[in-house]
């Protein structure tokens, strides 16, 4: 049988690793949390990098329209300039 000085450490030590127990979950929770933190900082990056490339492709896309355009536009100025010159040769 034990004795009740072996009951009292047995209890110690119980009490002890429930505790550290305590801590390691605590500990899991934080670090839970901060991955969460971290993984929705890192997708709103993503979300605003890919909202800045396709303001880019807009906006690059748009310049090239005007760019055609343009050369529409230049190339009927100069048959128009130069009634002479066949603009499909």
């Amino acid at each position: 049988m034990m004795s009740d000085e072996e009951r009292r450490r047995l209890r110690e030590e119980v009490a002890q690793r429930e505790n550290e127990v305590q801590e390691m979950r605590t500990e899991v929770q934080r670090q839970t949390e901060v991955t969460h933190r971290l993984q929705d900082e890192v997708e709103a990056a993503r979300r605003e990098a890919l909202m800045q490339h396709s303001s880019i492709v807009n906006h690059t896309t748009h310049v090239l329209f005007i760019f055609e355009e343009y050369t529409k536009i230049c190339l009927v100025l100069h048959v128009i300039a130069d009634p002479s010159h066949d603009a499909y040769s």
